[in-house]
């Protein structure tokens, strides 16, 4: 506590310790409203599921979420665990459930068809990829994120 009462008898070193610290605060402030943000991704993509050649979902890959869904779709039919989305395409005549992961990459998680080639075809989640299955008229295609 002596060095308090120094500088507090001081001016210069007052003036010096002021100055020091306001700097340190300024330095702080510009580094938490300066910090540099992190940029947006260039494409935007949308996994667009149609069934039976009919749009039923739009599912934005980066705002990890529905953009628009048929009416034969029931939004209650989305299920999070963890950070994963699982979306349940029963109501629409599809008998499989997608998965989206929260690093943006969509797949069908399992599904009631024979062959299976839905399931082992894996995460889509660039530009123009696919996931078919010839057996529930479902396909899962990722395009650029449009007026939908």
């Amino acid at each position: 506590m002596e060095w308090l009462d120094r500088l507090l008898h001081d001016r210069r070193a007052f003036l010096a310790a002021a100055v020091f610290w306001a700097a340190v605060l300024l330095i702080l402030v510009l580094l938490i409203f300066l910090r540099p943000q992190r940029p947006q991704p260039k494409e935007r993509l949308v996994a667009r599921v149609t069934v039976g050649g009919v749009q039923v979902l739009a599912i934005d890959l980066y705002e990890d979420g529905l953009i628009e869904c048929s009416a034969a779709f029931l939004e209650n039919e989305v299920e999070k665990k963890r950070s994963d989305l699982y979306f349940d395409l029963g109501s629409v005549g599809a008998g499989a459930v997608l998965r989206l992961k929260n690093d943006r990459q969509i797949c069908v998680d399992h599904s009631d068809c024979r062959d299976q080639a839905c399931v082992k075809c894996g995460y889509i989640g660039q530009l123009d990829q696919t996931i078919e299955c010839e057996e529930d008229k479902l396909k899962v295609e990722i395009i650029e994120k449009t007026v939908l």
